[in-house]
């Protein structure tokens, strides 16, 4: 999707520099069971797995903010509901 692309490049920064988090993308019409079971319904979706938690993510789509939402910069008013599947 347009959205997608133009963050890719934020997202392709952030996923060559950072050390608070693994980042992976996920390609939900390869892998439609797993955007699935994480209820992913627009795009894109930016989600962290902490402590068998999931936090969404609802800022500006830049570096920067990926950063901080890695390193803790989230709340539990972001938290979906505990039933989710978390990866182990």
């Amino acid at each position: 999707c347009g959205h997608c692309k133009d963050m890719e490049p934020a997202w392709q920064a952030f996923a060559s520099t950072t050390k608070s988090a693994i980042v992976a993308s996920v390609d939900c019409t390869a892998q439609a069971a797993l955007c699935k079971a994480y209820e992913v319904s627009a795009y894109p979706t930016i989600i962290l797995v902490r402590d068998k938690r999931i936090f969404g993510f609802d800022r500006a789509r830049t570096v920067t903010h990926f950063e901080q939402f890695a390193a803790g910069a989230y709340s539990d008013d972001t938290t979906a509901s505990d039933d989710q599947p978390v990866v182990e």
